[in-house]
């Protein structure tokens, strides 16, 4: 049985949509990143009063960006989730034949990067899309499928704590900054300044959001793991649970791809371990 799953993860056109879906991540990574060192140039312009016209424009690429992000993300879950679909036999997205074509693309612009990426399994250097499911026991079809979503899950976890850690840790730093340079403004000035950054306040709030919707649905992944462990697995349980997922994937938390590359090791034999 799960020979059959894992000859099918490793087929040239399964690759090729994970192979699409990292490289969209790790784009959407590196947009992410742009659009707040942006906002944050952004807002010292608007403090210190600079150009205001400097200030709009620099808003609205920060806009595009953010537009752009989105696609990327949106993109790259789809890619995961039909391959999930593919994989273990759930309704295909509506949107595969786009993506198919999509993922096929990419991987011809990136024809060297595709064939070391698909030799290479999550333990290599550098880490490749082979073998993306390890977790290979079960008695019958369900349970492989099952574990396959509980490894997913418990990867996700690991590498989202990590990522929230060095994210509200620079945030916090950033902040302490601000506090140090202008420790001597009035009360006023020093709220000022900061609804004069109005942009990145609002982006950081937005991606505090974006983690409480994290939280909860990881809750509901984990009381959905305990409560299928105790029972014969249905199909309808696997399709509920693989939603769960889907809704993860789709939100703007993108783990930065060079935090994934450093521990991707580690985190296979935590993984293995646990």
């Amino acid at each position: 049985m799960w020979e059959e799953i894992n000859e099918k993860q490793n087929q040239d056109k399964m690759l090729e949509l994970q192979f699409y879906s990292r490289k969209l991540y790790n784009r959407a990574n590196i947009l992410f990143l742009v659009k707040i060192i942006v906002l944050i140039i952004n807002a010292i312009l608007a403090v210190i009063n600079i150009n205001a016209i400097l200030v709009v424009i620099l808003s609205t690429v920060s806009a595009i960006l953010h537009c752009l992000e989105k696609l990327c993300i949106k993109n790259a879950a789809s890619a995961r989730e039909i391959f999930d679909a593919i994989l273990f036999g759930f309704d295909i997205p509506k949107e595969y034949e786009k993506i198919r074509e999509n993922a096929y693309k990419i991987c011809r612009k990136h024809d060297n990067e595709f064939k070391k990426q698909k030799r290479n399994t999550g333990e290599d250097k550098p880490a490749g899309v082979k073998n993306w499911y390890t977790e290979n026991s079960g008695k019958t079809r369900n349970e492989i499928i099952f574990n396959c979503q509980v490894e997913n899950t418990k990867w996700d976890e690991e590498i989202t704590k990590i990522n929230s850690i060095i994210f509200w840790s620079i945030i916090s730093i950033l902040f302490l900054i601000y506090i140090i340079l202008r420790y001597k403004d009035s009360v006023i000035d020093f709220i000022l300044g900061i609804i004069l950054s109005f942009e990145l306040v609002s982006q950081i709030i937005s991606i505090f959001l974006e983690y409480r919707k994290y939280n909860k649905n990881l809750i509901e992944r984990k009381f959905q793991i305990e409560k299928m462990k105790s029972k014969r697995i249905t199909r309808k349980e696997l399709i509920s649970l693989q939603e769960l997922i889907k809704e993860r994937r789709n939100l703007k938390l993108v783990p930065f791809n060079s935090i994934h590359k450093y521990i991707t090791i580690k985190m296979h034999d935590l993984i293995r371990n646990k």
